[in-house]
């Protein structure tokens, strides 16, 4: 298997070369940086992506609020279904209850209509029997009529027999109605016997089905519910990802941002020794020929993560590749890309004064150069935390920011300008 970490010893001064260019040239490098094929700086693509996440993150805590209100309301629909089950299910117990009465109930009227058709079928039977008797006997009016002609002489004789005749009438008659009350009561007793116990089935199967109609809606709002809960853990776990995009985007800015602010530590380092300033001791100029004031000095919201902070110089807008002039006369303390200020120049004019020039396309002047107020120190550009060409310019004193109107009349600068055009 072959090395791929061992190199050609042919290559080796080729690499040697380029490692030996890769230390020296970043400074150099940056020099000629512009902000992108569009102007841009590093500030425009993070305050676009910052842009985007807060864009995403308001749509998905939308999202995760409008979640949690349908859940919140699947949840009331689901206890107002389960109130609603437990009632029908209460009915439902008691119609069980109420169907099982009427089983023994018609159970006991099943009994009944056995005995009831017991009695009727040997009314029946007596009712049969006494017909064929009537028949084969010719009736009760022969039989009475042959005990009379037999009986004509006994007068006794004659009334045993009438009252015999009487009697079997009476039998007959008898038989007959129970006969009939026995139909009667076997009729009564089969409805009674099948309607109660139908009304109870049907109530019983009633309530079961709207149980049943219950228990499906109840499901589906628990599957819904189910649902939106698996959609929220999708959703907060999309959140904490876009959020820690957002942090890693604020995490950038203040790096950069403390990288610009080491500026004043670098020069109450190299000023602690100098006079303090009067009036008059300087004279400054306008860094550039043509003066656009964009924002000034002081409290101003951030242009990327949108909180208020202190805006520490003024914003002169400017096309891209416009010469930046020097302040006042001065020596150059630091010449190269410096964190949000992009390629930047520092000028320190003693009595504790300097100058600060950020953002440049272009540097052309390297630490320890002397310069004279109006030499080209670089070139207007849109490097670091910038979202478009301009020259941010700060006058600081002892490292400290203070408004550059202090020293010059920007606005009379821009009036100026202005009249020019």
């Amino acid at each position: 298997m072959t090395d791929r970490s061992r190199l050609p010893l042919r290559l080796a001064p080729l690499l040697a070369l380029l490692l030996l260019g890769a230390v020296v040239a970043p400074a150099t490098w940056a020099q000629d940086q512009d902000g992108g094929a569009d102007g841009m700086g590093e500030g425009t693509e993070l305050r676009s992506s910052y842009d985007e996440v807060l864009d995403e993150e308001a749509a998905l805590e939308e999202a995760v609020d409008l979640a949690a209100t349908r859940r919140a309301r699947l949840l009331v629909d689901i206890a107002t279904v389960q109130r609603e089950l437990d009632t029908t299910r209460a009915k439902l117990d008691e119609a069980t209850l109420l169907l099982q009465a009427a089983v023994r109930k018609r159970d006991v009227a099943r009994a009944a209509l056995r005995a009831a058709q017991r009695r009727l079928k040997r009314a029946t039977e007596q009712l049969h029997a006494q017909a064929v008797s009537s028949y084969v006997t010719g009736g009760t009016e022969n039989e009475m009529l042959a005990v009379l002609i037999s009986s004509a002489g006994d007068v006794s004789a004659t009334g045993r027999t009438l009252s015999y005749a009487t009697a079997v009438v009476d039998h007959q008659r008898e038989v007959i109605d129970a006969f009939n009350a026995a139909r009667r009561e076997r009729n009564r007793l089969a409805d009674r016997a099948g309607s109660a116990a139908r009304a109870a089935t049907d109530a019983r199967d009633e309530l079961a089905g709207v149980a049943a109609d219950q228990e499906a809606t109840q499901k589906h709002l628990m599957e819904l519910a189910a649902k939106e809960d698996e959609a929220a853990r999708y959703q907060e776990l999309a959140l904490q990802q876009l959020r820690g995009r957002k942090i890693e985007i604020e995490a950038r800015v203040v790096a950069l941002e403390k990288e610009s602010d080491s500026i004043g530590i670098l020069l109450a380092a190299h000023q602690a020794k100098q006079k303090d300033y009067k009036v008059g001791s300087i004279e400054f100029q306008p860094p550039l020929e043509d003066i656009d004031l964009g924002s000034g000095f002081g409290m101003r919201v951030h242009p990327i993560l949108r909180y208020e902070r202190l805006h520490a110089g003024v914003d002169l807008s400017a096309p891209s590749g416009t010469a930046i002039l020097a302040a006042a006369k001065g020596k150059v303390v630091l010449a190269e890309p410096r964190g949000g200020y992009g390629n930047c120049v520092v000028i320190s004019h003693g009595f504790g004064i300097a100058t600060v020039y950020a953002h440049q396309s272009r540097l052309s002047v390297q630490p320890g150069d002397k310069v004279e107020a109006g030499d080209v120190i670089g070139a207007v550009g849109s490097t670091g935390l910038s979202t478009g060409p301009h020259l941010h310019f700060e006058t600081r004193v002892r490292g400290v920011p203070v408004d550059p109107e202090n020293f010059i009349d920007l606005e009379a600068a821009a009036e100026a300008s202005r009249e020019g055009d």
